[in-house]
């Protein structure tokens, strides 16, 4: 088991109106994502942990990226020569986040998600044993935060990383775990995959939704498709990786069609056939969830659940429109 770093009963500030005596935990090798509403505490927990919060002494050494990295007057690479890693590091990071050929400008002239791969180069080039990035993918456009996430990842892969974010979508392209957070306490902590498609109560279905975040290998391509294999069950999602390629998918829990009869000549290009293992009460509305791997869940009305006569142990198929599939990550 990997070694632990702790920290205990994090109160701020003394009235604990913010943060209210969090405790949190993280292997010496862990991802570990906290997402929550506006004003939930994520970020004044990361400042208390990496000692940036008023009258908070650090004792852990913290490589921090806050929300809005201060980047110095000069250019890229001086930036880099000021951080506290190895700057031959940071070089090669810089390259790998794209930024590389532009280390001779000058702050001022680059974009925001440039200034934010200098940033997150210099962040990621130390030896500190946790890492603590706070919204780093915020900056990045939307075509490039796949290639962002797996740099962060691979680059923090012997070290904890523990990363504050509003997206799930880029909770899970960087993180294993997620910590729920609502008003200043933890909500709800497990694997990602197990969080979005199991909330712990009504309040963590509120706060992530239910959806289906699941690994899976591309074993065939063509043009914008891909077809990929789900633990043992093939779907077609549009993906541009390669084959061999592992990518994470998400498929929301509202966009799959629950059958009582295998489907034939239908707009449904991917079938999972498996046997209900659980109907949970989400709101207005049922959980199905399907037995074992790949395990899927899928939301349906009351009355299209009585209609359908689910209960546990009966045998159903999840239709699963390719357009309803999202590609968040490749590693």
């Amino acid at each position: 088991m990997s070694e632990r770093l702790v920290f205990p009963s994090l109160r701020y500030p003394a009235d604990g109106s913010v943060l209210d005596g969090v405790t949190i935990a993280v292997g010496s090798s862990d991802a570990v994502a906290v997402f929550g509403p506006n004003g939930a505490g994520k970020s004044t927990l990361l400042r208390m942990i990496a000692g940036t919060a008023p009258d908070v002494e650090r004792d852990q050494r913290v490589a921090y990226l806050p929300q809005s990295p201060h980047l110095f007057r000069g250019t890229g690479l001086s930036n880099l020569d000021l951080g506290s890693g190895d700057t031959a590091c940071a070089i090669d990071l810089a390259g790998e986040l794209g930024v590389g050929d532009i280390l001779d400008r000058d702050i001022a002239r680059l974009s925001g998600g440039e200034r934010q791969r200098v940033a997150l180069a210099r962040t990621l080039s130390g030896s500190e044993p946790l890492v603590a990035l706070d919204e780093p993918l915020a900056p990045i456009d939307h075509a490039d935060r796949s290639m962002v996430a797996g740099v962060i990842r691979n680059a923090t892969a012997s070290r904890a990383l523990l990363c504050v974010t509003h997206s799930i979508e880029v909770a899970a392209a960087i993180a294993d775990e997620l910590i729920l957070m609502d008003d200043g306490q933890i909500v709800q902590r497990g694997l990602v995959h197990d969080v979005l498609a199991l909330p712990a109560d009504e309040r963590a279905s509120e706060l992530v939704g239910i959806s289906n975040v699941v690994a899976a290998t591309v074993v065939d391509r063509s043009g914008d498709f891909a077809v990929v294999d789900l633990a043992g069950v093939s779907l077609v999602a549009m993906a541009r990786a390669a084959v061999g390629t592992e990518v994470v998918l998400r498929i929301p829990a509202e966009s799959i069609a629950v059958l009582t009869e295998a489907p034939h000549g239908s707009s449904y290009r991917n079938v999972v056939e498996g046997t209900v293992e659980a109907m949970l009460p989400r709101g207005a509305l049922v959980e199905v969830a399907l037995v074992g791997t790949p395990g899927l869940v899928a939301l349906v009305t009351p009355g299209a659940a009585d209609a359908l006569e689910l209960e546990p142990g009966s045998q159903v198929w999840f239709g699963v429109k390719t357009a309803a599939i999202s590609v968040i990550a490749e590693r």
